[in-house]
C-alpha cells in the first residue's frame, strides 16, 4: 500500500519520462531485446488495448448521461458549441493536412499499411453516412467514434424523459467508467516503458529523431491552433456579445459620472440647508424668547379695573 501511495504521489509527467527512460536503457542493455524479453514490450500492447478499449465506452456513456440530465430547452448555446466543435476540427484537419506537406516527416513502422485511400468524393461521403448509421455495439468494439457520437446523442434524448432512478443510473455509469479511465492512464509509465523498449529494440535510437520531429510538428499545429484559429473563432462567435457589452460598459460609466455628480450636488445641498436650518433656528430662538418676555410682562399690565364715582367697600 505505502508502494501505491510513493507511487501515486509522484507527477504523471515525471512518471512517464522515467518510464522512456528505463525504456530505453532496458532495450539498449539486453542484446536482441526485441526477442529475448518480449514480455516487457507487451505491456505497450496491453496499455494501447486498454485505451482503446475504454475510450469509445467512456465517450458513448458520458455523452447519454450529460444529454438525460439536460434541461429541457438546451438553446442557442448548445448549438453554438457544436458548430464551434466542427468547424474547429475541420480547420485543425486542414491545418494538420497543410503541415505534413510544409514539412514531411518519415516514420518507421513495425507493420505495413494495408488501407487504401479513397478514389472519390462519393466514397467518402459513402464511407461516412455508413459509420455513422453503423451498429452501436459494433462501433464501440471497432472505435468508430462517429457511430458512437450518433447514437449516444439519439439515446441521451430518448432517456430525457427517464425516471429519475434511470438518469441517476446513467450518471453513476459515467462516473464508475470515468474512474476505470483514470485507472488506465495512471499506469501509462508502464505503456510508455513497453512502447518505447519496443520501438529502440526494433529501430534503435534514430527513432527518437523521427518521433522527435513527429512530436514538433504535432506541438506545433496544436499552438497554432489554439493560440491563432480558436481565439479568432471566438472572436467571430463572440463579436455580438462584445459589442454589447462595450456599449453596456460605456453607459455604466455614464451612469457612474451622473451618480457622482448628484452625490457632489447633494453636499452641496445639504449644506445649503444645514445653514438654512441654523439660521432658522436662530429665528425660532429670537421668536421663543420674545414671546417668553411677553408672557412675562402680560401679568404686570392687566390691573384691577377702579369704580368711578364711589370707593370700593371695605370688607
Amino acid at each position: 500500500m505505502k508502494l501505491v501511495k510513493a507511487y501515486n504521489s509522484v507527477s504523471l509527467v515525471l512518471r512517464i519520462v522515467i518510464g522512456m527512460a528505463i525504456g530505453t536503457a532496458l532495450a539498449l542493455l539486453i542484446p536482441n531485446a526485441a526477442v529475448t524479453a518480449p514480455g516487457i514490450g507487451i505491456l505497450g500492447t496491453l496499455f494501447v488495448g486498454a485505451l482503446k478499449a475504454i475510450a469509445p465506452l467512456l465517450v458513448f456513456v458520458l455523452i447519454i448521461s450529460a444529454l438525460a440530465q439536460s434541461k429541457e430547452k438546451l438553446g442557442k448555446q448548445f448549438g453554438t458549441v457544436i458548430v464551434l466543435y466542427l468547424v474547429s476540427t475541420f480547420l485543425a484537419a486542414v491545418i494538420a493536412v497543410i503541415a505534413s506537406y510544409l514539412f514531411p516527416v518519415t516514420i518507421t513502422l513495425t507493420e505495413a499499411v494495408s488501407d487504401s485511400a479513397p478514389e472519390s468524393f462519393a466514397e467518402i461521403f459513402t464511407n461516412l453516412l455508413t459509420n455513422i448509421v453503423s451498429n452501436p455495439i459494433g462501433s464501440i468494439v471497432s472505435g468508430n467514434f462517429l457511430g458512437i457520437l450518433f447514437w449516444a446523442i439519439v439515446l441521451g434524448f430518448a432517456f430525457k424523459g427517464a425516471a429519475d432512478s434511470t438518469k441517476r443510473f446513467l450518471a453513476d455509469a459515467s462516473e464508475a467508467v470515468t474512474k476505470a479511465v483514470r485507472f488506465v492512464i495512471n499506469l501509462a509509465p508502464f505503456g510508455i516503458l513497453g512502447l518505447v523498449f519496443t520501438a529502440v529494440s526494433t529501430s534503435g535510437l534514430a527513432i527518437f529523431t523521427e518521433y522527435g520531429k513527429l512530436l514538433l510538428l504535432l506541438v506545433g499545429c496544436m499552438l497554432f491552433s489554439a493560440l491563432i484559429v480558436n481565439p479568432v473563432m471566438a472572436f467571430v462567435a463572440m463579436r455580438n456579445y462584445i459589442t454589447t457589452t462595450t456599449t453596456l460598459t460605456a453607459e455604466l460609466s455614464e451612469i457612474r459620472a451622473k451618480l457622482a455628480l448628484l452625490e457632489r450636488t447633494d453636499e452641496d445641498n445639504a449644506e445649503a440647508i444645514n445653514d438654512l436650518s441654523e439660521d432658522m433656528r436662530k429665528e425660532l430662538d429670537n421668536i421663543y424668547q420674545a414671546i417668553a418676555a411677553l408672557s412675562v410682562k402680560t401679568p404686570q399690565a392687566r390691573k384691577q379695573p377702579r369704580l368711578i364715582g364711589y370707593k370700593t367697600p371695605e370688607k
